[in-house]
């Protein structure tokens, strides 16, 4: 199994490395150790009564130094990581997103795990992933595990309507990196449909017995669906199911915290609008407020008829 590990020497990155040597223990891995570096901005123009010939000189020393630091920091972590472990080390410069996605293209990774924020994110603000990780969920063609946590315990799975049918829970039961998690699987009816049925309804002698029964249905729908989906992971390991009302994105996060998961699992919507790509809006939401780990499967490919 190839697996990308971003680091940069944040907190988040060395639980990053901290998961990915538990993974180890559970999977056989082959590791792409990557640090990429910022290059330093040229000035468009050079000027000689500004920049003198020393200060490029030292400008190439600072380079060369930051280079050095990089590959020694590469090195530690080469060595923290089992000797057991196939390890090759990627030592790039350049936009970090667009280099990180461009080595994806290059190795058909299984799965990129990187800190969910990194050195250049806003450390006053603990929330949310940083900019980095939301790229590479976008458009990255594996799944991008955003640690905060590298042991994680209890992993909640969102699942939403077309997962039942799609490939997140086939991927989910065969996942190696989620071996050992206790699971739970969740649904939320969202509030929306029912409000506009409570509109509709409003009208008509009875709404209130019809909206109920409504609500009931949804929700026996929603269990068994979920209870059939369990069945083929109760077969690996601890499995739960929860159905629940309200805003999707919302009412996940809250229950995500009320129960104490450690991991949130989820599929991605994409959509293309006006030539850009956009996530679904719960994994957007999810993503940018959850405080713990978010591990996100990408869309699979429609198969050719």
């Amino acid at each position: 199994m190839n697996v990308l590990l971003a680091v940069d020497g944040s907190r988040h990155s060395n639980q990053a490395l901290e998961a990915v040597m538990r993974l180890s223990t559970h999977a056989e891995v082959q590791v792409h150790l990557v640090h990429v570096m910022r290059p330093l901005p040229q000035p468009p123009v050079l000027f000689p009564d500004v920049f003198s010939e020393n200060d490029l000189l030292l400008r190439d020393q600072y380079e060369k130094q930051c280079e050095a630091e990089a590959g020694q920091q590469l090195e530690r972590h080469r060595q923290t990581l089992p000797g057991s472990v196939p390890v090759t080390q990627h030592l790039l410069t350049g936009d970090p997103s667009r280099t990180l996605l461009a080595l994806c293209e290059q190795i058909p990774f299984d799965l990129v795990v990187m800190g969910a924020r990194g050195q250049d994110s806003e450390e006053d603000n603990p929330q949310g992933v940083g900019h980095l990780v939301q790229k590479m969920v976008r458009y990255a063609h594996a799944p991008v595990w955003a640690v905060r946590s590298s042991h994680p315990q209890h992993a909640l799975v969102c699942v939403g309507p077309s997962d039942l049918t799609g490939h997140l829970l086939e991927d989910v039961a065969h996942s190696q990196w989620l071996a050992g998690c206790r699971l739970t699987l969740a649904q939320v009816i969202d509030d929306r449909y029912l409000d506009d049925s409570r509109v509709a309804a409003s009208q008509f002698a009875g709404s209130q017995a019809y909206l109920e029964r409504l609500r009931h249905a949804l929700l026996s729908e929603a269990r068994q669906e979920l209870q059939q989906a369990a069945t083929g992971l109760e077969q690996r390991q601890q499995t739960r199911i929860q159905v629940l009302e309200g805003f999707p994105a919302r009412t996940l996060l809250a229950y995500g915290q009320s129960t104490g998961a450690d991991l949130l699992v989820l599929g991605q919507t994409r959509h293309h609008t006006l030539g850009h790509l956009w996530l679904g809006g719960t994994a957007q939401y999810l993503l940018r407020h959850s405080r713990t780990s978010v591990l996100v499967y990408p869309e699979q490919p429609e198969a050719t008829p």
